[in-house]
């Protein structure tokens, strides 16, 4: 019975040592690691940011990574993502972490390549829109010009017909004068009568 009774007595102190053990291991966890844990996205960015010494463990670089690769984390920031993930290759090759590592810096990569070509298409198109905005600007001027031209030579033309009515009046009117004056010619005048005395 006494056996009985130290070994409960050895397995309760076994049981209460390990629970003191883990409830240290969880008061001694980073609190980068609790916030992960929790989803509190911002807290953990912050914690991860002023903590320099987790700058060199696997696990923390990973997390960090995938919490700057995630859209959804208010952490976005795929270029220091890309660089976490980086050191952590670079500077341990064998980590535990290394596949899940170069598998989310490879999908990293592809989608900072995206960014970039379609930045680049967007500036090409840019550049387009600038180059249509002002051949159309100076289109729109030259044709102001020609419209310009154009009234002018209407009210040039204008004029002409005017001036072209009038000459056309008026030779009408020096022949009707030239008819009339060939007419007096053509008809003979009366005799004169010799003064009477």
């Amino acid at each position: 019975m006494i056996t009985a009774s130290r070994s409960r007595r050895a397995s309760t102190h076994v049981l209460f040592g390990g629970g003191v053990v883990l409830l240290f291991a969880a008061c001694t966890r980073p609190a980068f690691q609790r916030y992960i844990a929790e989803a509190r996205w911002s807290d953990a960015r912050a914690a991860f940011e002023s903590d320099s010494a987790l700058m060199n463990e696997d696990w923390a670089l990973l997390d960090a990574a995938k919490l700057y690769s995630s859209p959804g984390r208010g952490a976005y920031d795929l270029g220091r993502a890309r660089l976490l993930l980086q050191r952590l290759l670079a500077r341990n090759p064998p980590s535990r972490y290394r596949v899940d590592a170069m598998d989310r810096l490879a999908l990293i990569e592809g989608v900072l390549h995206e960014r970039d070509s379609l930045s680049a298409a967007r500036e090409t198109l840019d550049q387009q829109v600038v180059a249509l905005t002002n051949d159309t600007q100076r289109l729109r001027a030259l044709l102001d010009s020609v419209t310009a031209r154009g009234d002018s030579l209407q009210r040039h033309v204008a004029r002409l017909e005017t001036d072209l009515h009038d000459r056309e009046d008026q030779l009408r009117a020096l022949r009707l004068e030239l008819a009339r004056l060939k007419q007096i010619d053509l008809n003979p005048r009366p005799a004169a009568r010799p003064p009477q005395r």
